[in-house]
């Protein structure tokens, strides 16, 4: 219904579609920041950069949106001159560029680098605030909402920035700065963008019992929400015949499905990935952001659009990226993630958590009805609990057994190979069951994970039963639950 009346209302309008190819960084910064402004009202603003943004632009001009497509980001900013107050001046190789992005959401000005000030000003575009000296109050400033984003980086995110008038900062190697950042923040908050670290980075957000979402390198992310969209039900898997005596049970998921920019832009087609030429002959799990049934709606239903029977799905983050272990307030992420698994329609979750923290952190999740379980894995190494399962509320938290892992010693398709013949084959024993995280950047050479994956299958020992992680799920709760 929601798709329907917003393709009505779509009927005869136009969106601009801007090509950022030689664009420099303060051309990009201009055309993030109408980005921001104009897509407040609609997917109006896009940049031109392939991946699932041509997928969702081809729907668009099927529900009756004309296309403009331009190479000068003055003309989409004159198109969108009613909507803007003016400009903020900043140097686009420098933190004043966030300062600008943080300005612009709060007053709706145009981000301006100091190069384009003479053009600006030739076009009639008065400077109403200089991001070079002043910044803006924080009293003015989202409490629930953030993004962290580095100045070379100036074609990406600012627009969903300044679309949700949400701060903009890079604190890169000063942890204090960004403990500092993220205290200003309510519990829960999200962190868009990524950090030089990856724990730290994570590590201050969940001291702070918020989510961090990696996002840096998203172009269109303020479009893609502003287009909105149903998400269809969650295809189901037919009826499986239950393992026997005699068998093992291994799911293989591939990781990092967490990372928006890349659920986003290239991962749904590319051959390594989703868009495998022969996914569906055999079963993969996918890790797939709740995240994407709010910042993307229309790219999570794709994705299930295009689903075989061989595809199981799970959630990557609870709600985002977070380490329960240090959170304070965990029933924070459970609230969360109750409307994101509503909204999805993903019932397995995925966690990644402190090496300090211990499967029990993750009990408010169990807790939940709309969860069946959660798969647990440890900061470093994911599979540092070896398969441990353990209950709460009638519900399994699984850890992964065993990573299939390019440069990781002792954990490349050989080693996996003999690691699953060392186990027992007995649907009983919960020893019998293996989850494997993929890693999703290993193998290029090799095709790519999933090619790795699809090789491997043939050669897994006598009595091994490959499954999704769902079922894996299922047959563990049947076979192994305490009574």
């Amino acid at each position: 219904m929601i798709a329907t009346v917003f393709a009505a209302l779509a009927a005869g309008r136009q969106l601009w579609l801007v090509d950022p190819t030689g664009m420099d960084a303060p051309r990009l910064a201009l055309v993030q920041s109408v980005q921001g402004l104009a897509n407040r009202s609609g997917p109006l603003v896009w940049q031109k950069v392939g991946g699932m943004t041509t997928v969702l632009i081809d729907q668009l001009r099927a529900e009756g949106w004309s296309v403009r497509e331009t190479k000068d980001p003055w003309e989409v900013a004159e198109a969108f001159r009613r909507r803007i107050r003016g400009a903020v001046l900043c140097n686009a190789s420098d933190e004043s560029l966030n300062v600008a992005a943080t300005w612009a959401g709060i007053e709706d000005l145009l981000v301006l680098d100091e190069s384009l000030k003479g053009q600006a000003e030739a076009r009639g575009w008065k400077v109403r605030r200089d991001a070079r000296r002043e910044a803006p109050p924080v009293s003015r400033l989202r409490r629930d909402l953030a993004v962290e984003q580095p100045p070379e980086k100036a074609g990406f995110l600012r627009d969903y920035a300044i679309r949700h008038r949400a701060e903009c900062y890079w604190t890169g190697d000063r942890q204090d700065q960004r403990e500092r950042k993220v205290a200003r923040l309510e519990a829960g908050s999200f962190v868009l963008g990524w950090g030089p670290d990856e724990y730290r980075w994570i590590e201050a957000i969940s001291r702070r019992s918020g989510s961090g979402v990696a996002a840096d390198w998203c172009a269109n992310l303020s479009a893609m929400e502003a287009a909105g969209g149903d998400v269809r039900t969650l295809p189901r898997l037919g009826p499986e015949r239950p393992p026997v005596k005699g068998e093992r049970v291994v799911a293989f998921v591939l990781s990092d499905g967490d990372n928006i920019q890349w659920l986003t832009q290239g991962m749904p087609l590319h051959p390594s990935y989703y868009g495998h030429p022969r996914r569906g002959e055999f079963k993969m799990t996918w890790e797939v952001s709740p995240l994407l049934a709010r910042y993307a709606p229309r790219v999570l239903d794709w994705i299930y659009a295009k689903a075989t029977p061989g595809d199981g799905f799970v959630a990557a983050g609870a709600p985002g990226y977070a380490y329960p272990a240090l959170a304070p307030q965990r029933d924070i992420y459970a609230r969360q993630t109750k409307e994101l698994l509503r909204r999805s329609g993903l019932r397995i979750v995925g966690v990644i958590d402190d090496n300090s923290g211990s499967m029990e952190s993750v009990a408010p999740l169990l807790e939940l009805p709309e969860v069946d379980a959660v798969l647990y894995k440890a900061y470093a190494p994911y599979h540092k609990l070896g398969g441990k399962v353990w209950w709460h509320n009638g519900k399994p938290c699984v850890s992964y057994r065993f990573p299939l892992w390019e440069g990781m010693e002792g954990w490349g398709p050989e080693d996996l190979l003999k690691a699953i013949e060392a186990m027992p084959a007995d649907p009983s024993n919960p020893d019998s069951y293996a989850l494997v995280t993929v890693h999703a950047w290993s193998f290029g050479s090799q095709g790519g994970p999933v090619e790795t994956v699809r090789r491997l299958i043939p050669r897994l020992p006598q009595g091994t039963r490959v499954v999704t992680a769902p079922e894996l799920v299922e047959w563990l709760v049947r076979f192994c639950r305490p009574r």
